[in-house]
């Protein structure tokens, strides 16, 4: 059984279509990216998996219809970590982490003992147990990342969505964050579909990738089937060279003559 079906999507917001029927599917304990332009709509698309986007279409999480689903029950099937989170500077780690404990915490009710174990728990898994006072407009940027993720896990879902979580980041933190996702994927059996920015890091770290192009899945696979040079140069309008190394793909741009601006 898939984790995440989702068949036809589409998608319109301010009068103008994101997605056009878009469809994928993830089985459980998978990793599959969504990789595409700006504008493509891989964030719309994860957000419509996690029901904070109106679509047409149908979402399944585990075999159920997802627009059946209430909020707080739809919240325990996907947990999704946002291209940009919002993080109160003020409010502590562990605060914060809380959050994630909010689908399990009854209306006016207060939070268990329960629910701060899974946050200790999830500080300690990614490291930041030592963090836990501190304010969150102290933290480096890969600090915070971590602190996300923490909140993501602590919340207990089978499922995460990663919106571009290392885009902001530098090469060191980036692959520190998508080795803790890997490593997480075998400790707590989590499934992972992640909008992706970097075809590299794409082409390593998952099992499919689906390029998204103009609101349309324009090709899906493999990582080699999918991130070639000609879908990319197609898709993307860049020219790259991908080689094959001993960790996966490598995505490295070509630089022309003519842009390069020597000769004609």
């Amino acid at each position: 059984m898939s984790t995440i079906e989702a068949r036809d999507v589409s998608v319109t917001l301010g009068g103008r279509r994101i997605l056009s029927d878009a469809s994928l599917s993830v089985a459980a304990g998978e990793w599959v990216g969504i990789i595409g332009p700006n504008g493509a709509g891989k964030t719309t698309l994860l957000r419509a998996i996690a029901g904070l986007v109106p679509h047409a279409g149908i979402v399944e999480l585990d075999g159920r219809n997802a627009g059946t689903l209430r909020p707080r029950d739809r919240a325990r099937c996907v947990a999704i970590v946002a291209q940009r989170p919002l993080l109160p500077d003020a409010m502590t780690v562990s605060e914060y982490v809380l959050l994630g404990r909010s689908p399990y915490v009854s209306y006016l009710g207060s939070e268990s003992r329960r629910d701060v174990e899974a946050v200790r728990a999830a500080l300690a898994r990614l490291g930041i147990a030592d963090f836990a006072d501190r304010p969150l407009g102290t933290l480096s940027g890969g600090e915070q990342q971590r602190a996300v993720l923490a909140r993501a896990l602590a919340q207990a879902a089978p499922t995460l969505l990663l919106d571009e979580g290392t885009s902001a980041l530098d090469v060191g933190a980036q692959q520190q964050v998508l080795e803790i996702v890997s490593d997480l994927r075998a400790e707590v059996e989590l499934t992972v579909l992640s909008a992706m920015h970097d075809l590299t890091l794409a082409g390593q770290f998952t099992d499919r990738v689906a390029l998204l192009s103009a609101g349309r899945v324009a090709a899906a696979g493999a990582p080699p089937d999918v991130i070639t040079e000609d879908l990319v140069r197609a898709h993307y309008g860049a020219d790259v060279r991908v080689s094959h190394g001993p960790d996966g793909l490598v995505v490295s741009p070509v630089r022309t003559r003519r842009r390069a601006g020597i000769g004609a």
